[in-house]
């Protein structure tokens, strides 16, 4: 009786093993399959855009694109600012594929909502890092992933389709190095940040909170100092092609110059009119 029991115990083990094995391996597909749904609900909100609603701006990065991908330029100078160059960077491969305009803002609606469907996963792992529970994680982060802010810029030519990916996956890196102390996933992080800082102005905050993070790590000596210059030597260099990227393109596209923000938020902190506003 005792070895059968034994027995019973050792097979019901096993089983229990290869359950949770299971489980494991089930949750990745869950995940693509996810990814693979949130990119539909995307493109079906975004089926009847057929041109730029928003005008300079989306004009703005669409024409950055087409530039980039050896196309005409333009001339947008006049009081617009500086659509940056980063996201174009992205979009631009649209103009390879075709010449027709409505085609090519579908293909990048399109890239839009492959990018941000990645929501999903990244919302998944960060709730996870949070001790949630894997079915919590996930609906929360499918919940996450339909904010209505997110698909709404989805279904346009902004930056704003991509920010949520790109910040949140700055600081799910931030969150591995430091946790890990792998030099990757450091490098990874400060090419990201670097990566924001072309893409829209917000990003230059981003890029001076990680370099903050560098410092402080480095007088908590929480790393060693040469990871710490590998680190900070890809934060400056991708920082610095961001800067280089985004002047070619003013150069291209704003002949006439464009309106320092710098400017506008000194007036609207001056001015009467500007605290009123």
């Amino acid at each position: 009786m005792g070895s059968l029991g034994a027995t019973r115990s050792s097979e019901r083990t096993e089983f229990e093993a290869e359950r949770n094995l299971l489980r494991v391996r089930l949750w990745p597909l869950l995940l693509f399959g996810g990814w693979i749904l949130q990119v539909g609900i995307r493109l079906g909100f975004a089926a009847h855009r057929a041109s730029p609603f928003y005008l300079p701006d989306e004009a703005g990065y669409l024409l950055a694109a087409r530039l980039l991908a050896g196309g005409a330029g333009g001339d947008l100078s006049g009081p617009h600012g500086l659509y940056q160059g980063g996201y174009p960077v992205l979009i631009s491969p649209a103009f390879w594929l075709s010449e027709d305009p409505a085609t090519v803002y579908r293909l990048v609606i399109a890239i839009n909502s492959l990018v941000g469907a990645s929501l999903l996963v990244l919302a998944y792992v960060a709730l996870r890092r949070l001790s949630l529970p894997r079915t919590q994680a996930y609906v929360l982060a499918t919940v996450t992933a339909l904010l209505p802010s997110g698909i709404y810029y989805g279904e346009l030519a902004l930056t704003e389709a991509i920010l949520p990916v790109v910040v949140l996956g700055w600081l799910l890196l931030v969150h591995s190095w430091l946790t890990s102390g792998r030099l990757g996933y450091g490098v990874a992080a400060s090419a990201v940040a670097a990566y924001s800082y072309c893409v829209h102005a917000r990003g230059t905050i981003i890029v001076m909170v990680h370099a903050g993070l560098l410092v402080a790590v480095l007088w908590r000596s929480w790393a060693k100092k040469r990871d710490i210059a590998v680190m900070a030597s890809v934060l400056v260099s991708g920082s610095a092609a961001g800067w280089a990227l985004n002047g070619w393109v003013r150069s291209q596209l704003y002949p006439g110059g464009v309106t320092a923000l710098g400017d506008v938020l000194f007036s609207r902190l001056t001015s009467v009119d500007g605290l009123g506003w």
